[in-house]
């Protein structure tokens, strides 16, 4: 064992870890190794770094020399083992010649038969007195200098593992300076940021701190961070930055999780941390922890068969092209997996040795006919086998008592659902898009518990079962798309719960009687119920009329006519949401004041005209009212009757002509041919005014600029050279205009984007630009933004146009993980031209440049025929260029002065907004 030792102590890993295998390396020895990893503590394990075939003795001897502190866990076995004994010794000789630090662990063993080599230590000793005597001195001499130095003894927390490793990480945390670990030697001059950063933590509250360390690529911003982490980290428990007295509501108000319903949802920051606390359980045997989600991890774990008990969560998704099936042997490795999710896995084998305490499994593409008998799913308490080749779920009926959701969308071989009477606790039952379903079980009606059926687009499922009225507890039924489902059974009010009900899209017309019984109904839906079927009228409705506590109904598309209602809807009291889009009505339906509570009212694509009377609702509710698709010329009801901040919307009512209405009161969307004039009954300028919503068309009205307004835009974009040839380029159109019209315009309220459209020229000073761009789609080269004054950007398209009449041009900027989205979308600026043109435009986005390091810029052609639209636009060169707050203001004010301007002109530049061809007044 004689060796020379470095003159000066390298340390390479901060703990050494001393053990013997077989008793300790997969309980207690693993979760010891995991927690120095989590705080900080590069730790030494031979079967974890060391490379196969390498040399072993020497290797181990150099790892324990360049280790700081040694930590020696004596177990029952250890002193079977001779390797185990000459580690110790040498770790002894190097804590005499190198001052390393050694920590002994007493693992149910007693410290004393340790040191004086009794017990289970004596007899291993009688053994190596038969084979060897050379070490044996030397063995003993080890083994009780180890036990008599200060350790920690498992009795002495009472058996406790956990506790006995928090009381280790401790010591250690005591004996090492973490400030002089391994990662930090010969870092000159990092004091200082490192305790100006730490200083800003608030190490004393329990709220999330976030940090960001911020400059150029090579100054030491990953070092610091370390040192930070290395130095902090002993305050806090998973190693990660965060106390345990944190609470979701913390997280949730740091935006790291998000609650809707019954679903969380968690940052990608968080889900990140997370995997790599996991990583740090055992970097090199993705086998030996707790949870595997990287697709090559996983594969390694099923191909080898290296699972162990530690793993409680597995996620493979594998590609549909995938290599021969593993075997069942690997998954049943995993002992304690509770959470198993598979994509296109197969496995040969039989099932029976699956994990028993296996709680939720996803197994997506599922290739067998059935669930085998063999599978042992009495834990189970989620099961899902969407996209799965099921003929039928099982051969005879399983009872699982503790399965609540089973989910079979899209298993597009399934027939039938077979026996389901044993799911005693079951509570969601999907069967969504199981297009060649041709029934469903009567057992269905023993599922007491059940509250959600979903069998969407379920297109061959002709009847319910009549016992499907016995689940009294059911609150939502959703048989939309079922095209071949006639009738609901006569029983079906007596689902006393039924609170969502969507029979959309069926061949049901007619409706029992005693759905009136569903007192607590709230949500119906029966859009495009008829819509195949019959002819308007045939439908009997009258049972709806009962339901006092609906609040939601869609009959949309139901080939319904005003005789379709009775005059009083007074017993709809709590009636919120209307839809009757798509109906033919030749008048307006009476009833429709009678709804004390009404919010959103849909009677779009109705063929109202002139000579459909005028639209009464009487709730002082409404916020929503939809009137698009109509034919009426004028509008059907008066705009000063609705309540204050309505939202009406008028989109392809093209033969309306006029609209007058207060925009302090309400808000309108239109975008109608025929429209000529729009009168605001009071000025813009009240703060009080709601966005006015305006849509595009194919002729835009134009504004001409002043000279003064000119020079500054001029200077405020570079666009001399192409403003000097606009006179040309616009005369024979704005020629075409009456003299007797007033020509207006303002900016989109809406978006802060302001719009030019000039004839083609070359690229304007100062923007940065893309050249001889062939393709639809453009991708501005990435920004990085290091200035926190500017407030948006100005854009610039330079494209051809080829044929203007069915395709606009859209401009979108969005960030790389697009959480933040503009957009903005132009047709031609008249119909007749075609060449060049350049689309100038100004966004005023201080969200996106100041809290973005990059955004993309893409332009692309929108067109009805369904190609790229390339055929109908080139575009040949973006540019950008970055606003400060100044020129984002004179721009403004170019704007502001040019809605104020309503004379022509001699033969002036224009601006061209985003409105239709109507004039605007101000009364």
């Amino acid at each position: 064992m004689a060796a020379s030792f470095p003159s000066k102590p390298s340390w390479d890993h901060d703990v050494f870890l001393s053990f013997r295998g077989e008793d300790v390396r997969k309980t207690f020895l693993g979760h010891l190794y995991s927690a120095l990893n989590r705080v900080g503590f590069r730790t030494y394990k031979d079967d974890n770094e060391l490379e196969r075939g390498s040399d072993i003795a020497p290797s181990l001897l150099e790892a324990i020399e360049h280790s700081r502190i040694a930590i020696v866990v004596f177990s029952e076995n250890y002193a079977d083992s001779r390797w185990c004994l000459d580690e110790l010794v040498k770790i002894l000789d190097c804590r005499d010649k190198l001052g390393q630090m050694v920590l002994p662990v007493f693992f149910h063993v007693d410290p004393s038969d340790v040191r004086n080599q009794r017990g289970i230590f004596g007899k291993a000793f009688a053994c190596h007195q038969k084979v060897t005597t050379d070490k044996v001195e030397r063995w003993k001499t080890a083994l009780t200098n180890a036990a008599n130095l200060a350790g920690f003894d498992i009795q002495s927390v009472n058996g406790d593992e956990s506790e006995l490793i928090k009381k280790i990480i401790e010591d250690v945390w005591e004996k090492v300076d973490h400030t002089y670990l391994s990662d930090v030697d010969g870092l000159f001059g990092i004091d200082s940021p490192v305790e100006k950063i730490i200083s800003l933590l608030r190490l004393d509250s329990t709220d999330v701190q976030f940090i960001g360390i911020y400059g150029m690529p090579g100054i030491g911003k990953t070092t610091v961070a370390e040192v930070i982490r290395n130095r902090i980290s002993k305050e806090f428990d998973d190693g990660c930055g965060f106390h345990t007295k944190i609470n979701l509501r913390s997280l949730i108000q740091k935006c790291l999780l998000t609650i809707r319903g019954k679903k969380l949802g968690m940052h990608d920051l968080l889900q990140e941390m997370a995997r790599e606390i996991v990583r740090e359980e055992n970097r090199g045997e993705p086998g030996e922890r707790s949870r595997l989600s990287f697709y090559k991890d996983v594969r390694k774990v099923l191909k080898h068969h290296k699972g162990t008990n530690r793993v409680i969560g597995l996620k493979g998704f594998f590609p549909e092209t995938r290599e021969k099936p593993f075997s069942i042997e690997a998954l049943a490795r995993m002992s304690n997996i509770r959470m198993l999710q598979l994509r296109n896995a197969d496995f040969v084998g039989s099932f029976e040795y699956f994990s028993k305490e296996l709680r939720w499994l996803c197994w997506e593409r599922y290739p067998q006919v059935s669930i085998p008998s063999s599978l042992n799913l009495k834990n189970l308490v989620v099961l899902s086998l969407r996209n799965s080749k099921l003929k039928y779920i099982w051969d005879v009926s399983k009872v699982l008592k503790n399965l609540k959701v089973l989910d079979l969308s899209h298993s597009h071989d399934l027939i039938g659902t077979s026996d389901i009477s044993g799911l005693l606790n079951i509570e969601k039952l999907i069967f969504k898009g199981c297009i060649n379903l041709i029934e469903v079980h009567q057992s269905i009606g023993n599922l007491s518990k059940l509250i959600y059926l979903d069998l969407v687009n379920c297109q061959n499922l002709v009847h319910l079962p009549t016992e499907i009225c016995k689940l009294r507890f059911l609150e939502n039924l959703n048989l939309y798309l079922c095209s071949k489902l006639e009738e609901l059974p006569e029983d079906f009010g007596n689902m006393e719960s039924l609170k969502e009900l969507n029979i959309g899209c069926t061949a049901i017309k007619h409706l029992p009687m005693s759905i009136g019984h569903l007192k607590n109904l709230t949500n119906f839906f029966w859009s495009n119920g008829g819509s195949l079927l019959g002819s308007p009228g045939i439908y009997n409705l009258s049972p709806l009329w009962s339901l006092t506590s609906v609040k939601e109904l869609n009959l949309s598309f139901c080939k319904l006519s005003e005789n379709s209602f009775p005059r009083d809807l007074s017993g709809l009291q709590n009636l919120e949401t209307l839809l009757l889009k798509g109906n033919a009505f030749q008048h307006l339906p009476i009833f429709l004041s009678n709804l004390p509570k009404l919010k959103e009212l849909d009677v779009s694509e109705c063929d109202l005209s002139d000579t459909s009377g005028p639209l009464v609702v009487g709730s002082p509710f409404l916020w929503e009212l939809n009137l698009c698709k109509n034919n009426f010329c004028s509008l059907p009801v008066d705009l000063t009757s609705l309540p204050l901040n309505t939202r009406v919307s008028l989109l392809l009512c093209n033969k309306l002509k006029v609209i007058e209405f207060e925009p302090c009161k309400i808000s309108i969307s239109y975008h109608c041919k025929s429209l000529e004039k729009v009168t605001f009954k009071r000025g813009l300028s009240d703060s009080s005014a709601r966005p006015i919503f305006c849509s595009h068309m194919h002729c835009y009205d134009v504004e001409p600029l002043t000279g003064k307004q000119l020079a500054k835009l001029e200077h405020l974009l570079g666009l001399k050279a192409s403003l000097k040839k606009c006179s040309h380029f616009f005369r024979d159109f704005i020629h075409t205009w009456s003299k007797d019209r007033p020509i207006q315009g303002f900016p989109d309220y809406m978006e802060p984007i302001y719009n030019i459209f000039l004839p083609e020229g070359t690229m304007p000073c100062g923007f940065n630009h893309e050249d001889n761009v062939a393709c639809t789609i453009v991708d501005v080269p990435r920004v990085r933004v290091s200035s926190r004054s500017f407030q948006g950007l100005a854009v610039c398209v330079i494209c051809h146009i080829i044929d203007p009449d069915h395709s606009t041009l859209a401009i979108t900027i969005e960030d790389e993980d697009f959480s933040r989205h503009y957009h903005t979308r132009l047709s031609p600026p008249f119909e007749d031209h075609k060449g060049g043109v350049m689309w100038v435009s100004c966004w005023r986005t201080p969200s996106l440049v100041n809290e973005c390091k990059r955004f993309n810029i893409k332009v692309k052609t929108d067109v009805t025929d369904g190609s790229n639209g390339s055929h109908f636009w080139i575009v040949k060169r973006i540019g950008f260029r970055l606003l400060s707050e100044e020129e984002l203001d004179r721009a403004t004010d170019i704007w502001g002065e040019s809605i104020r301007a309503c004379d022509l002109g001699s033969d002036p530049p224009y601006i061209w907004y985003l409105f239709e061809n109507f004039s605007l007044s101000f009364n």
